[in-house]
């Protein structure tokens, strides 16, 4: 058995605990120096008027971001110009955007080409396979492949890829609770998908993905979003082996900056980070973040702990769910909140774990597979919730790494 390296695992919608292979560290922010300026990758979706879904943008907002930028003194980067100036083969401009749209609807060919060529912006516009070949279900229309040549013959539109099938929730465990596709082991049949299984889907969309890129448009793509922005560190690099190079996600950290450093550790260009645009976000907000003015006004969480074995009681759902709500009750957890979970036991309080709470391969044994069934009643209330291990020296006679909650 493989030594078990776990240093963070985020029970909300990021990570899913049912996985021990999943929780990769998170990379740590960018560095930034009195010399290097930020660059920013803008994430939007859908452009319209429909005021009920929170990824649709005005047009008028489009325009207004475009033109007030460029006011600003922004540069517009392409796909080509970001990782050209990232690799430090062209110098950087002191303020610099990337525009990127997800999805493939229609609207993009029909609202906001048209925008882009009488602005002469350039975009990445990354689409999801399944939608474009089965469409997306509740009426919603989609580019059609013949669009999508003709603006990635403009020049101004780099088509990227969105996953094949990734883009929905899978099952995480016996609750049919659920989380992102990519981040999770899928839970069917009243088995966990094994490592192998999670690394040969992601492996299959990816050469699927391509595939039909080259069918349709004549060649792979280099540039892969992640679905709902969420990744794993074996993810890229399964993505890598079917011919991606770039890779975005979202994240707290919504800036990348151009170094050395950050090519050689891939920040740069395989976590390229971007800032969510939703809610038709007005102009002056989005100028106010990249201006650094939202950072001054951040409060501090509160952080709260507690050890799962205070809230699950053997054999006894109603008890243990009323735990937590007494719980939550007790220390007023907000949207603000960080509560990290406890998920193993020490039985002797010798400081050696004898079992956990989440499903694991490394062969410790598993009390109640319930970690990511309390940290989604815990996590209701919008807060973060984190998992961690206390230092676990060895299992049977296989050594493991320390698993720690991260920052």
């Amino acid at each position: 058995m493989n030594k078990v390296k776990i240093s963070k695992l985020l029970l909300a919608i990021s990570f899913c605990i049912a996985s021990t292979c999943l929780a990769s560290a998170a990379p740590k922010a960018p560095q930034m120096s009195a010399k290097q300026a930020p660059i920013y990758v803008a994430c939007m979706h859908d452009l319209g008027r429909d005021a009920s879904n929170s990824m649709t943008i005005d047009p008028k907002t489009l325009e207004n971001h475009i033109n007030k930028l460029r006011k600003e003194g922004y540069t517009f980067l392409s796909l080509k110009d970001y990782v050209a100036i990232c690799k430090q083969e062209r110098p950087a401009p002191e303020k610099a955007i990337m525009l990127t749209f997800d999805d493939g609807y229609a609207s993009f060919y029909q609202k906001i080409y048209p925008i882009v060529k009488q602005e002469k912006v350039p975009v990445l516009m990354s689409v999801i396979g399944s939608w474009m070949d089965k469409g997306a279900g509740s009426g919603i229309k989609m580019s059609t492949w013949q669009q999508l040549k003709e603006m990635e013959a403009s020049g101004l539109v780099t088509i990227g890829c969105h996953s094949y099938d990734l883009h929905k929730p899978v099952p995480v465990n016996e609750w049919g609770e659920q989380t992102y596709s990519v981040n999770a082991r899928i839970y069917a049949n009243g088995h966990y998908e094994t490592e192998e299984a999670y690394k040969e889907r992601l492996a299959f969309d990816f050469a699927k993905s391509q595939k039909l890129m080259e069918e349709k448009l004549g060649h792979k793509v280099e540039a892969f979003v992640w679905p709902f922005g969420l990744y794993t560190e074996e993810g890229i690099k399964l993505g890598q082996q079917a011919g991606f190079k770039y890779f975005f996600q979202l994240g707290d950290d919504n800036y990348n900056i151009p170094s050395a450093e950050n090519l050689a550790n891939g920040d740069s260009l395989l976590r390229i980070r971007r800032i969510l645009i939703y809610k038709n976000t007005p102009t002056k907000e989005l100028l106010n973040f990249m201006r650094g003015e939202s950072q001054s006004k951040k409060v501090a969480f509160p952080l709260v702990k507690v050890d799962v074995s205070q809230l699950y009681v053997p054999n006894n759902e109603s008890q243990t769910l009323n735990n937590i709500d007494q719980f939550l009750n007790r220390f007023d957890i907000t949207p603000k909140s960080v509560v990290v979970l406890n998920l193993a036991v020490d039985t002797n309080h010798d400081g050696k774990v004898d079992s956990v709470y989440f499903y694991n391969e490394a062969g410790i044994p598993v009390v109640k597979n319930i970690a990511q069934h309390i940290a989604g009643r815990i996590n209701v209330g919008g807060c973060l919730v984190f998992g961690y291990i206390p230092k676990l020296q060895e299992w049977g006679d296989k050594p493991y790494a320390d698993m720690e909650a991260g920052t």
